[in-house]
Protein backbone atom coordinates (compact mmCIF):
# COMPACT_ATOMS: atom_id res chain seq x y z
CA UNK A 1 0.00 0.00 0.00
CA UNK A 2 1.36 3.46 -0.52
CA UNK A 3 0.50 5.67 1.84
CA UNK A 4 1.89 9.16 3.14
CA UNK A 5 0.83 11.38 6.36
CA UNK A 6 2.33 14.17 7.08
CA UNK A 7 2.29 17.52 8.52
CA UNK A 8 4.47 18.79 5.86
CA UNK A 9 3.57 17.01 2.52
CA UNK A 10 6.61 15.95 1.46
CA UNK A 11 7.50 13.95 -2.34
CA UNK A 12 4.98 11.43 -3.10
CA UNK A 13 7.48 9.58 -5.33
CA UNK A 14 8.04 7.45 -8.21
CA UNK A 15 4.70 6.84 -9.30
CA UNK A 16 3.42 3.37 -11.93
CA UNK A 17 3.08 4.05 -15.54
CA UNK A 18 -0.07 5.11 -16.87
CA UNK A 19 -0.98 4.01 -20.30
CA UNK A 20 -3.61 5.52 -22.43
CA UNK A 21 -4.70 3.81 -25.45
CA UNK A 22 -7.38 5.78 -28.13
CA UNK A 23 -9.32 3.76 -29.93
CA UNK A 24 -10.58 5.09 -33.63
CA UNK A 25 -13.45 7.37 -34.14
CA UNK A 26 -16.27 4.68 -35.15
CA UNK A 27 -15.61 3.36 -31.09
CA UNK A 28 -16.20 6.87 -29.73
CA UNK A 29 -19.42 7.48 -31.69
CA UNK A 30 -20.86 3.77 -30.31
CA UNK A 31 -20.08 4.66 -26.87
CA UNK A 32 -21.82 8.19 -27.45
CA UNK A 33 -25.04 6.06 -28.62
CA UNK A 34 -24.81 3.33 -25.63
CA UNK A 35 -24.99 5.71 -23.37
CA UNK A 36 -26.82 8.82 -24.25
CA UNK A 37 -27.18 10.58 -20.87
CA UNK A 38 -23.17 10.97 -20.31
CA UNK A 39 -23.11 11.66 -23.95
CA UNK A 40 -25.93 14.36 -24.45
CA UNK A 41 -25.65 15.88 -20.75
CA UNK A 42 -27.68 18.54 -19.79
CA UNK A 43 -26.22 21.98 -18.37
CA UNK A 44 -27.48 22.72 -15.48
CA UNK A 45 -27.06 26.59 -14.04
CA UNK A 46 -27.24 27.77 -10.82
CA UNK A 47 -29.50 30.71 -10.61
CA UNK A 48 -27.87 32.92 -8.74
CA UNK A 49 -27.48 34.08 -5.28
CA UNK A 50 -26.97 32.21 -2.11
CA UNK A 51 -28.74 29.14 -1.13
CA UNK A 52 -28.25 24.96 -0.66
CA UNK A 53 -27.40 22.77 -3.64
CA UNK A 54 -30.59 20.45 -2.66
CA UNK A 55 -32.61 23.72 -3.31
CA UNK A 56 -34.33 22.73 -6.78
CA UNK A 57 -36.05 26.26 -7.40
CA UNK A 58 -32.67 27.50 -7.56
CA UNK A 59 -31.58 25.51 -10.77
CA UNK A 60 -32.39 26.03 -14.42
CA UNK A 61 -33.02 22.25 -14.91
CA UNK A 62 -33.72 21.02 -11.32
CA UNK A 63 -31.41 19.35 -8.95
CA UNK A 64 -28.20 18.35 -10.49
CA UNK A 65 -27.61 14.41 -11.34
CA UNK A 66 -24.52 13.04 -12.53
CA UNK A 67 -25.39 13.48 -16.39
CA UNK A 68 -25.40 17.29 -15.61
CA UNK A 69 -23.08 19.81 -17.07
CA UNK A 70 -23.40 22.19 -13.56
CA UNK A 71 -22.34 25.82 -13.93
CA UNK A 72 -21.97 28.50 -10.81
CA UNK A 73 -23.48 30.67 -11.73
CA UNK A 74 -22.41 30.77 -15.60
CA UNK A 75 -21.33 34.14 -15.89
CA UNK A 76 -24.30 35.75 -14.04
CA UNK A 77 -23.72 39.01 -12.47
CA UNK A 78 -23.55 39.09 -8.36
CA UNK A 79 -21.88 36.68 -6.29
CA UNK A 80 -23.27 33.29 -5.38
CA UNK A 81 -22.67 31.29 -2.98
CA UNK A 82 -23.60 27.57 -2.60
CA UNK A 83 -23.36 24.81 0.15
CA UNK A 84 -24.01 21.17 -0.14
CA UNK A 85 -25.26 19.93 3.20
CA UNK A 86 -26.17 16.46 2.72
CA UNK A 87 -25.19 13.34 1.45
CA UNK A 88 -26.32 12.33 -2.58
CA UNK A 89 -25.39 15.37 -4.38
CA UNK A 90 -23.83 14.83 -8.15
CA UNK A 91 -22.44 16.42 -10.66
CA UNK A 92 -20.96 16.19 -14.20
CA UNK A 93 -18.57 18.44 -14.89
CA UNK A 94 -18.60 20.96 -12.32
CA UNK A 95 -17.68 25.14 -13.46
CA UNK A 96 -16.86 27.69 -10.63
CA UNK A 97 -17.13 31.50 -12.03
CA UNK A 98 -14.72 33.72 -10.59
CA UNK A 99 -16.74 35.17 -7.89
CA UNK A 100 -18.77 32.42 -6.96
CA UNK A 101 -18.32 29.83 -3.90
CA UNK A 102 -19.26 25.87 -3.41
CA UNK A 103 -18.63 24.95 0.23
CA UNK A 104 -19.21 20.86 1.37
CA UNK A 105 -20.29 20.70 5.12
CA UNK A 106 -21.01 18.10 7.26
CA UNK A 107 -22.50 15.88 6.80
CA UNK A 108 -22.14 15.62 2.86
CA UNK A 109 -20.95 13.20 0.25
CA UNK A 110 -20.81 15.05 -3.13
CA UNK A 111 -19.84 12.83 -5.81
CA UNK A 112 -18.46 14.32 -9.19
CA UNK A 113 -18.48 11.89 -12.74
CA UNK A 114 -16.33 14.99 -14.33
CA UNK A 115 -14.55 14.87 -16.49
CA UNK A 116 -13.78 18.33 -15.29
CA UNK A 117 -13.75 20.22 -12.06
CA UNK A 118 -12.88 24.10 -13.13
CA UNK A 119 -12.92 26.06 -10.48
CA UNK A 120 -12.14 29.89 -10.76
CA UNK A 121 -13.85 31.25 -7.16
CA UNK A 122 -13.97 29.33 -4.08
CA UNK A 123 -14.21 25.75 -3.90
CA UNK A 124 -13.75 24.22 -0.31
CA UNK A 125 -14.61 21.63 2.53
CA UNK A 126 -15.52 22.25 5.67
CA UNK A 127 -15.71 19.37 7.88
CA UNK A 128 -16.19 19.08 11.52
CA UNK A 129 -17.39 15.30 11.38
CA UNK A 130 -17.20 14.71 7.61
CA UNK A 131 -16.98 15.77 4.27
CA UNK A 132 -16.41 14.08 1.11
CA UNK A 133 -15.59 14.62 -2.56
CA UNK A 134 -16.55 11.42 -3.71
CA UNK A 135 -14.71 10.97 -7.54
CA UNK A 136 -16.14 8.30 -9.82
CA UNK A 137 -13.79 7.57 -13.08
CA UNK A 138 -11.57 10.22 -14.56
CA UNK A 139 -11.91 13.73 -12.97
CA UNK A 140 -8.97 16.90 -13.54
CA UNK A 141 -9.52 19.48 -11.05
CA UNK A 142 -8.39 22.47 -12.73
CA UNK A 143 -8.82 25.98 -12.18
CA UNK A 144 -7.27 29.29 -10.81
CA UNK A 145 -9.15 28.83 -7.33
CA UNK A 146 -8.15 25.50 -6.20
CA UNK A 147 -9.76 23.20 -3.19
CA UNK A 148 -9.11 24.38 -0.10
CA UNK A 149 -9.65 22.12 3.09
CA UNK A 150 -10.41 23.24 6.60
CA UNK A 151 -8.29 22.17 9.59
CA UNK A 152 -10.06 19.10 10.31
CA UNK A 153 -8.87 15.13 9.75
CA UNK A 154 -12.11 14.29 8.39
CA UNK A 155 -12.10 16.01 4.96
CA UNK A 156 -12.09 13.07 2.74
CA UNK A 157 -11.04 13.64 -1.30
CA UNK A 158 -11.81 10.07 -2.92
CA UNK A 159 -13.30 8.95 0.32
CA UNK A 160 -16.12 7.12 -0.20
CA UNK A 161 -16.95 3.88 -2.30
CA UNK A 162 -14.52 4.65 -5.08
CA UNK A 163 -14.46 2.63 -8.04
CA UNK A 164 -11.48 0.62 -9.10
CA UNK A 165 -11.27 2.80 -11.87
CA UNK A 166 -11.37 6.29 -10.46
CA UNK A 167 -8.43 8.85 -10.75
CA UNK A 168 -8.28 12.57 -9.88
CA UNK A 169 -5.81 14.08 -11.39
CA UNK A 170 -4.89 17.93 -9.67
CA UNK A 171 -3.69 20.56 -11.69
CA UNK A 172 -4.14 23.46 -9.57
CA UNK A 173 -3.59 23.72 -5.63
CA UNK A 174 -5.46 21.33 -2.69
CA UNK A 175 -4.31 22.95 0.68
CA UNK A 176 -5.02 22.35 3.80
CA UNK A 177 -6.01 19.30 6.24
CA UNK A 178 -7.58 16.06 5.76
CA UNK A 179 -7.77 12.69 3.49
CA UNK A 180 -6.69 12.54 -0.37
CA UNK A 181 -7.47 9.09 -1.87
CA UNK A 182 -8.47 5.51 -1.79
CA UNK A 183 -8.60 2.10 -0.34
CA UNK A 184 -9.69 0.86 -3.24
CA UNK A 185 -7.43 0.83 -6.57
CA UNK A 186 -8.38 4.61 -7.57
CA UNK A 187 -5.46 6.62 -8.33
CA UNK A 188 -4.60 10.05 -7.53
CA UNK A 189 -2.17 12.10 -9.76
CA UNK A 190 -0.83 15.58 -8.96
CA UNK A 191 0.56 17.96 -11.07
CA UNK A 192 -0.13 20.58 -9.25
CA UNK A 193 0.66 21.52 -5.73
CA UNK A 194 -0.75 19.64 -2.22
CA UNK A 195 0.00 21.97 0.30
CA UNK A 196 -0.51 20.82 3.61
CA UNK A 197 -0.78 24.38 5.17
CA UNK A 198 -2.43 23.21 8.49
CA UNK A 199 -1.59 22.14 11.99
CA UNK A 200 -4.09 18.84 11.14
CA UNK A 201 -1.71 16.52 8.82
CA UNK A 202 -3.16 15.70 5.39
CA UNK A 203 -2.84 12.11 4.02
CA UNK A 204 -2.37 10.64 0.92
CA UNK A 205 -3.07 7.02 0.44
CA UNK A 206 -4.08 5.01 -2.80
CA UNK A 207 -4.08 1.61 -1.57
CA UNK A 208 -3.56 -0.52 -4.64
CA UNK A 209 -3.90 2.26 -7.27
CA UNK A 210 -1.83 4.80 -9.05
CA UNK A 211 -0.36 7.41 -7.07
CA UNK A 212 2.20 10.15 -8.71
CA UNK A 213 3.60 13.31 -8.49
CA UNK A 214 5.09 15.21 -11.02
CA UNK A 215 3.83 18.74 -9.04
CA UNK A 216 5.37 20.38 -6.20
CA UNK A 217 4.58 19.92 -2.76
CA UNK A 218 4.22 22.64 0.11
CA UNK A 219 4.35 22.36 4.05
CA UNK A 220 3.01 24.77 6.68
CA UNK A 221 2.98 28.27 6.53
Amino acid sequence: MSSYSYHRFGALGQGRNIRMRFGPLSIIFLAACLFPARALAQNDNWLGGTGLWSDASKWSAGVPTGSNSVFIDNAKAGASSITINYNGAQSGNLTIDSDDSLTIVDPSIFTVFGPTIANAGTFSMNATSGAILDISGSVTLKGSGGLTLSNNANNSIMGYGQPDNSFLTNQTTIRGAGHIGSSNGGGFINQGTVNANQTTPLSVSVGNGVLTNTGDAGGHK
